[in-house]
């Protein structure tokens, strides 16, 4: 039954007109990341990002993620040639003990796009997509009145990388279904491993310009 809704949904992609395609790894690119993921750990983020002209925070917020009230970090910034949404990662021993027991004893939650994904982190990315779900839908619709062919560009750090793997996702399903060309990109650094091979697989498909960045050893 999963196989034949992913070949239905994958059959519909290709009746799409992607204004992305497979990119190469940039190092340069990465870096620039890289300091957008970074300052997801910031109260303020603009603080570390103010050197790149143009710049300004959209929204900013931090949610409770889990029954242990361990928060969620995220904003989003602007500049004249990106959108960058950028998740904060586990901040304490607690949390990564609460992660750890989830995909240890609990089910994974199916995705909506296919697949299926770690149940926290399906649960804290639900508590923090419903805050900046409208931010973006509204950003997307003046970058279409306006012709901005700006990319969103999701990023985040160990926890912050899979709630950036299940946003971008979500994006790209929500307007592939509504057949618009949306440049949606995903750089990760010490994201753990987020979902099934059939999430893996809709993904890539989803977000093709998407690279999941690792530390040689990493337990993740």
């Amino acid at each position: 039954m999963c196989s034949n809704l992913l070949i239905n949904f994958l059959l519909t992609l290709l009746q799409i007109q992607f204004a992305i395609t497979f990119q190469e790894y940039d190092p340069q690119f990465a870096r620039f990341v890289f300091e957008h993921a970074a300052a997801a750990y910031s109260r303020n983020p603009l603080n570390c990002l103010a050197k790149y002209y143009g710049t300004y925070i959209l929204q900013q917020g931090n949610v409770s993620c889990d029954h242990l009230h361990d928060e969620c970090l995220y904003y989003i910034s602007q500049s004249p040639t990106h959108v960058i949404v950028g998740f904060g990662g586990t901040h304490s021993k607690l949390q990564l003990a609460a992660e750890v027991l989830a995909a240890m004893a609990e089910p994974k939650a199916k995705f909506i796009a296919g697949g299926s994904v770690q149940r926290y982190f399906n649960a804290a990315f639900r508590s923090v997509w419903k805050d900046i779900w409208h931010m973006l839908r509204r950003t997307v619709k003046a970058d279409l009145l306006t012709n901005s062919t700006r990319p969103i560009i999701f990023t985040g750090h160990s926890l912050g990388g899979s709630l950036a793997s299940l946003a971008s996702a979500h994006l790209a399903y929500f307007y592939a279904n509504r057949k618009l060309n949306i440049d949606i990109r995903l750089i990760t650094f010490g994201e753990p491993r987020t979902g099934n091979r059939d999430y893996a697989f809709v993904h890539d498909t989803l977000v093709p310009a998407s690279f999941r960045i690792v530390h040689r050893g990493d337990l993740v």
